[in-house]
Parts: structure tokens; sequence; C-alpha cells
């Protein structure tokens, strides 16, 4: 990566964090007893905790005595390799592992345990087997390991890395943990707590590592690190990537958690030279002293992830991309920029959204929410951001290149501190809004709603209403809904509701400029517009009849059409494609058809559903009523009841 030139073109919450780490303690009391020791395996079972040398026969196996007969296929000390040509496996028990040998040297007899073979370590659980790396006094971290090392059921503590030297806790080429706890480790090089060449966390913790450098976690140069299911929290980085760092690689996290950390540099959560890919994963109240708050890379994608109050002094509170940003699912929120990029930088790119959130971020310059070079958002929410500053364009979303399609989506709520409240647009390319809602933004200059400030401008079946323009009143701003510069090329509007907004400064209420109109829309007022193209179907109402915006179906708020709107059935009847006039989208911002009425469609965003047919309801069927049964039959005195009949009773002989 070009360090320099992208620094000018890039120019969870405590109740998360607890949840994770329960979820961690469940998971490493599960594993302590699932764990087995692999089929054909040379098992070297540690049997005291103290640190003795590799080279003096006893009774007892210690750990670097075990490391050492790993190392050599040859049994020493008191250990006993039970299959020196099998991979080895060296079994701990509960208990802490200090190491007490001062001295750095790569010979396995002081300072960390040096491991030269492929080996698994394999403890009791990470709450109950420490080892103890005691670095103020060792001046060592806790391991150093050449090829694949596996570790599980651990927790390795106090590294120290001096001078230039990375990984605090452990350094070494293909690491592979489990339930392993790695904290409190110090390096000046790369990797506080983690240098390796590949790195795997499982159901993993990483937390309260330090380094000068980069990757105040974990750092890796090329290959890929990857998160399952683990937590990375409180990590500190002197250079780049607070929590993680991969220099000219990618990080993928699952499952997991980046939190609390921190770095002088850019990405404070994350810091990733190629792509970082999230999923169902969190990157909260991190920080940054340069791009990427949360997350800094070339590419970032997240699916069903949250990244939330994050901060950079620089650009992309929340994610600051070199090239694209693409979210599905996700949200991002209550991050903060200095300059471009509350919640989302795409510096050189495109920033897609698919069902996804952006709010409550702020900039204190363009791109409150979002700052792209164009993209696809689709059933997405931009609401409730902010760019400060007085020269602060696009509080919701700016685009100063590329092509912007917005569908089926509402952006809402959002101020700029000059131009275009909810939209800023000014790219030569084109943009276009369609079956979407802008609703209640604000900006203290020119428009409210959206600023087109070049390029080409298309919207249809979009409800532009409750805008404000001028917020300030200091009588510099104009229309309120929506301006259209001079230098934009063409605006054109169809099936759509530009009504209800406000501009406390003058008449250009709800729009301001040149409106390349294609018919069927719903002015409040055209004052301070000038209307080109054609006039079929325009309806001029102060009063659009529209409700509060709300949850009316579907995955975005929309206003609700009261049933005195002038909106009702009068879009164009149309079904051709010919512009024009344009015909309506076939369904509506919530995904429902369109034209259910009368068999012409609605104006604006929301389609007014026919009502139900009643449900049909059968008559009651009719219980017949009993027939009583007769009374007995009485017969006559001298009579009795024989079948039915009276007969003459028989006299009983003497």
């Amino acid at each position: 990566m070009r360090e320099e030139e992208e620094e000018e073109e890039v120019s969870a919450t405590a109740g998360d964090v607890a949840s994770r780490i329960g979820a961690l303690a469940v998971s490493a009391v599960a594993l302590a007893f699932a764990l087995s020791t692999p089929a054909h395996a040379g098992t070297i079972t540690v049997e005291t905790t103290l640190d003795e040398a590799p080279i003096i026969p006893d009774a007892t196996c210690a750990l670097r005595e075990a490391v050492q007969t790993a190392n050599d296929d040859v049994n020493l000390g008191g250990c006993d390799d039970s299959d020196p040509a099998a991979p080895d496996v060296i079994v701990l028990s509960g208990g802490d592992y200090d190491l007490t040998r001062a001295g750095v040297d790569d010979s396995n007899f002081n300072g960390d345990l040096d491991v030269t073979e492929d080996v698994t370590i394999q403890g009791a659980g990470s709450a109950v087997t420490g080892i103890d790396a005691n670095g103020a006094a060792t001046g060592d971290r806790v391991l150093s390991a050449a090829g694949i090392t596996t570790l599980s059921g651990l927790t390795l503590y106090d590294g120290l890395a001096a001078g230039a030297n990375g990984g605090g806790g452990i350094f070494g080429g293909t690491l592979n943990l489990t339930d392993v706890t790695v904290r409190d480790n110090q390096a000046g090089g790369d990797g506080g707590g983690i240098l390796g060449a590949t790195v795997t966390l499982t159901n993993s913790t990483v937390s309260e590592n330090d380094t000068a450098a980069d990757g105040g976690g974990i750092a890796s140069e090329i290959n890929p690190i990857v998160l399952n299911n683990s937590l990375v929290r409180g990590n500190v980085s002197g250079g780049e990537g607070g929590g993680v760092f991969v220099s000219l690689g990618s990080v993928t996290a699952s499952g997991s958690t980046v939190s609390g950390n921190q770095a002088s540099s850019g990405g404070g959560g994350i810091r990733a030279g190629i792509n970082a890919t999230l999923t169902n994963s969190t990157v909260n109240s991190n920080s940054a002293g340069s791009a990427g708050g949360g997350v800094r890379s070339d590419d970032a994608t997240l699916t069903g992830s949250t990244v939330a109050g994050n901060s950079s002094t620089a650009q992309g509170g929340g994610i600051a991309a070199g090239v694209d940003v693409s979210l599905t699912a996700s949200t991002v929120r209550d991050n903060e920029a200095a300059t471009q990029g509350g919640g989302i930088l795409a510096g050189d790119g495109t920033a897609d959204l698919t069902t996804s959130t952006v709010m409550g971020n702020t900039t204190g310059t363009n791109g409150g929410g979002i700052s792209s070079e164009g993209g696809t958002i689709t059933d997405s929410t931009v609401i409730r951001n902010v760019a400060t500053s007085a020269t602060s364009d696009g509080g919701g979303l700016f685009t100063d290149r590329g092509v912007l399609t917005v569908s089926r989506s509402t952006i809402a709520a959002n101020d700029a501190g000059d131009d275009g409240g909810g939209l800023f647009y000014e790219s030569p390319g084109t943009s276009a809004l369609r079956n979407s809602t802008v609703s209640g933004n604000g900006a203290a200059d020119d428009g409210g709603g959206i600023n087109s400030n070049d390029g080409t401008l298309t919207v249809n079946n979009a409800t532009i209403n409750r805008n404000v323009a001028d917020v300030d009143s200091a009588g510099g701003g104009t229309g309120g809904g929506l301006v259209v510069s001079a230098g934009a090329d063409v605006v054109a509007v169809s099936n759509t509701i530009l009504a209800g907004n406000s501009l406390p400064s003058g008449t250009a209420t709800d729009c301001a400029g040149t409106i390349g109109a294609s018919g069927y829309i719903l002015f409040g007022t055209t004052a301070g517009c000038t209307i080109s193209g054609t006039n079929i179907g325009n309806v001029t109402a102060p009063n659009p009849g529209l409700a509060l915006l709300a949850n009316n179906g579907g995955p975005t708020l929309t206003h609700a059409l009261l049933g005195s709107s002038p909106a009702l059935n009068a879009g164009n009847p149309g079904t051709g494609n010919t512009i024009p006039p344009v015909p309506c989208e076939p369904t509506d911002q919530r995904g429902l058809p369109r034209g259910g009425g009368a068999g012409i469609c609605d104006i604006g965003a929301f389609e007014a559903q026919p009502p139900a047919a009643p449900p049909v309801v059968n008559p009651p069927v009719a219980t017949p009523t009993p027939t009583p049964s007769a009374a007995p039959k009485k017969c006559k005195k001298g009579r009795k009841l024989k079948k039915g009949r009276c007969v003459k009773k028989k006299k009983k002989k003497k």
C-alpha cells in the first residue's frame, strides 16, 4: 500500500463485551473436557510447574524440558516422549507455570520457550492453566515457535519483546489458538500480544497488550489473521492497528468482537492491508489517530455485523476504506471522524448497502454518515447523521464522483452545516433516487433534503417531505426539499411528492433551480423552481396528506398516505417505458404492488393498498331440536303395561 498517498486519499458496547467474555468462559470449560490427544501423537506430560533447565536429569518433567524433548525427539530431564517419531503433544494440568530463567536466547535454555518443531501444547483450560513469562525478570516473551504451533486451554501473559522485537506474548510461524488467552504482554516491534506468519483464533481472547509499533493485539505481515468467536479487547498500538494489524493481508472475523483498542495511527480496531471481512461480528469503542476509528482497509465487507462508537482524528470514524465498502444486514452507528466520513469513508470506491443502517455518526467535514464515490443503497436507512462545520456538505451522504443509486431506502433526520442535509451529490456521473423517502433533513445553507450540484439526477416515486434549508435562518439558503445548482446537467423528477418542506427565510420551500419534470409530481409550491419538460399530471397542494414517518411494513420507515392525500391514484396511469412520461415503479418502497386501487399508482414512495376483502363467514348451521320421548303409557286399574299394551292382570291361583 502507498501509505502516504492513502493517508491523503482516505484523508460494542460494554454489554456486548461482557456477553462475549461470558460466552468464552463457558467455551473454555467445555473445551477443557472435550480436548483429546491427537491420534498417533507423541505425548509428553508435564509434571511440575517449576522452570527447570533442559540439561539437568531429574525425576519430574518440567515445561521447558518438555519443549526441548519435543525439539530434539530425545527424552530430557524427567520427560518421556511416548512416540518420538510422531507429532508431539505437550500436556499441562492446571496451575501457573512461571518462567524464571533470565536471559534472551534462542536455545530454550533461558527466557522464553523456544519451539523448533511442529508441536501442540495443551492445557486444562484458559481459566486454570497459565504460562507467565515474568518478562520484567526474564526479559523475554512467553513463546517463540517455528513451524505449525497449536495451543489450547492456556493463558499466556506478562511477556516482553524488547527493542524492535515483535510478539510480546507469542512469536511464531503458523499459530492456531483455541481457548487461549493472550494478555498483558508488551513489544517494541509489531504485535504486542502475538506476531505470526498466519494466526487463527477460535474461542480465544487477546487483551491488554501493547506495542510501540503496529498491531497492539495481533500482527502479521502478509498472511491472514482469522478470528472465530473470539475477543480482541483493550490493546494499544503506537502505530497502526490497535487490535489487529496485517500489513499486506486480510482480516476475517466471524462471531467475534474487537473492542476498546487504540492506535496512534490508522485502524483503531482493525488495520488490514487488503480486506477486512466481518460476519456476525462487532467492532466498537476503538480509537485511531488517523483514518479508520474502527476499521481501516483497502476493502471492507460486513455481513450481520456492527461498527459502533469508534472515533478517528482523521477520516472514517467507523470504517475507512481505500476502495470499497459493502454492508449487508449490518449497522454503522455512533462513530465520529474529525474530517470526512463520520460513519463510512470509501475513498476511491463505492459504499454499497443492503438492508443496513448508518445512524448517528458525526464528521467535521463532508459526509456525516457516508462519504464515497457512489454506490448502491438498497432497503437501507441513513438517519440522524451530522456534518458539523459551516462548510460541511452531505449530512447523510456525500458523493463527489461515480454513480449513486438509492432504492427502497430512507434518508432522514440528517444535518449539514452547509449544503445537502440529506444528500449532497456533485459527481459528473449519474445518480438515481427510486422508491425512497427523504424526510426531516436540514441544511444551514442550500438543499435541506437534496443538493444536486453536478451530473445527472433522476427521481421517481420518491417522497421528499419535511426537510428544511437555511435552518439557522441566516438568510443565505434556499430549496427546502431539493436544490439544483447551475452545475447540474439534468434533474428529472416523476411520480414524486415534493411538498411540505420549509425555508424560514424565503419562498423556495420545496425546490430551487431548474427541474426537468417528467410528470405526475405533487408540489407543495413551485415558487423558486423553474419547471422544464412535461407538466403532465403535476399537482400543486400545500398539504400532501402524509402521516408521520413510521414503520408501515418493509425494512425502512415511510410516510403513509392519509385518506385525504392528493397523491392517491394520481401517478402515471401508463404502463409503457417511454420518457416522458416515466411510469411508476412496479412496487413501492416496502415492496408492495402498485396500482391496486383504481388501477393507477399513487404518487410518492408509499402505495396505499386496497382494503382487504372481508373474510368469508359461513352462516351458522341450525342444530335440530330433539323430539322429546313420549310419556310412559298408564293403564287402568286391573290392567298392566306389557310390551306397550295394557293387558288384564292375571289372578294368582290359590
